[in-house]
């Protein structure tokens, strides 16, 4: 049966749902990623091109084979990141196990590289690389080259509202950041370790910590 408050209670539902428009579903965080890893990728290799220019000897680099396995880590790193930040852009997502552990080995291999690049580093020569003002070049050039993907992807996660305001912003400036150090070896003709750790890895790996303050300023809702 019927009552005058069901049907009250039917006509305020419609009323509400009247001027509603239909709710997109989530774009899944692996295309996502896909997307915007190839346009960070575009637009990084387009400014360091017009900008910069690329290294003399790039195509001889890649028959080297810790070049290819420098590239193929921050290349995993960047993209694992991007897929754990679109997670996190999930509205009312708990916290993803995944995403988490996708991070973390990230880390890992950045630490790996961190550590291998100074343990095979002249130590004595790091005086060297700071007097030749080529710490700032390096790392003015990275930070350059990852400012624009950087403002479009957090302003795409802040429309998303995600509820680890940390966790995203973190995972953002670690890939963004990784992807840049990628793309800077093929900009800068230096190889020397010591070089790499203090002007390529080192920045380009505590750059992802500044994503936990911009996380916390500018994607809380």
């Amino acid at each position: 049966m019927v009552t005058n408050k069901t049907k009250e209670t039917k006509a305020l539902i419609k009323g509400l749902a009247d001027n509603l428009s239909a709710v997109r579903p989530v774009v899944s965080p692996a295309k996502r990623m896909f997307v915007w890893g190839l346009f960070s990728i575009v637009i990084i290799v387009a400014i360091a091109t017009i900008q910069i220019g690329f290294r003399h000897d790039a195509d001889t680099k890649v028959n080297d084979l810790s070049f290819i396995a420098e590239n193929i880590a921050m290349f995993l790193i960047g993209f694992g990141a991007l897929f754990s930040a679109f997670k996190f852009a999930i509205p009312d997502i708990n916290r993803d196990r995944e995403a988490v552990t996708i991070v973390i080995t990230g880390v890992f291999f950045w630490l790996s590289m961190l550590a291998m690049t100074f343990l095979t580093s002249d130590t004595t020569n790091f005086e060297n690389i700071f007097s030749f003002n080529s710490v700032s070049h390096c790392i003015t050039d990275l930070l350059m080259v990852t400012t624009i993907p950087i403002i479009a992807l957090f302003a795409l996660i802040r429309k998303s509202a995600p509820v680890f305001p940390l966790w995203a912003g973190y995972t953002v400036l670690l890939a963004i950041s990784s992807i840049g150090a990628l793309v800077m070896r093929y900009v800068c003709p230096v190889d020397e370790s010591s070089h790499l750790f203090l002007t390529h890895f080192f920045p380009a790996f505590s750059m992802s910590f500044l994503g936990l303050l911009i996380g916390r300023l500018f994607l809380r809702w």
